[in-house]
């Protein structure tokens, strides 16, 4: 996702096709984080019709919070969707171990709670934790 806001950057994003959700940051006058989680969504048609398209706008869910959360908080938000399952496509350093962490805990959660009943699947699966963990220690690796 492309940042507009020089003085702010995304620290974490996750997305899938037609979904994407991220926490946004900008250090405040005291040196801490204020965060604000973005969640995009539209719904896909394999046919669109016009119709469709005009709607597109009223069912794509979009929202954005204030900059007042802290990362904690924002993470608290963006761990109300299945982050986990999509693809990884920025982690900023200074969250990677956490990050990485709740994802092994979401994950194996997950798995518990609902087993892979094909290869497929479990390949979907393997591949999502290679993703993460490449992803995240990508991140780990960065320069400051």
């Amino acid at each position: 996702m492309e940042n507009k806001d020089k003085k702010t950057k995304v620290l974490l994003e996750s997305s899938s096709q037609g979904f994407s959700i991220s926490i946004h940051g900008k250090k405040g006058e005291d040196g801490n984080w204020l965060c604000a989680v973005e969640n995009n969504e539209v719904i896909l048609s394999d046919f669109p019709t016009s119709d469709f398209l005009e709607k597109i706008e009223q069912e794509r869910r979009y929202d954005k919070t204030d900059f007042i959360l802290s990362f904690a908080d924002a993470f608290k938000r963006f761990d109300l969707s299945e982050w986990f399952l999509c693809r990884p496509l920025k982690i900023e350093k200074e969250f990677a171990e956490f990050v990485l962490n709740e994802f092994e805990k979401r994950m194996d959660e997950y798995s518990e709670q609902f087993p892979a009943e094909s290869p497929t699947e479990e390949f979907m699966r393997k591949t999502r934790r290679d993703e993460w963990r490449t992803k995240a220690a990508a991140s780990l690796a960065s320069k400051p």
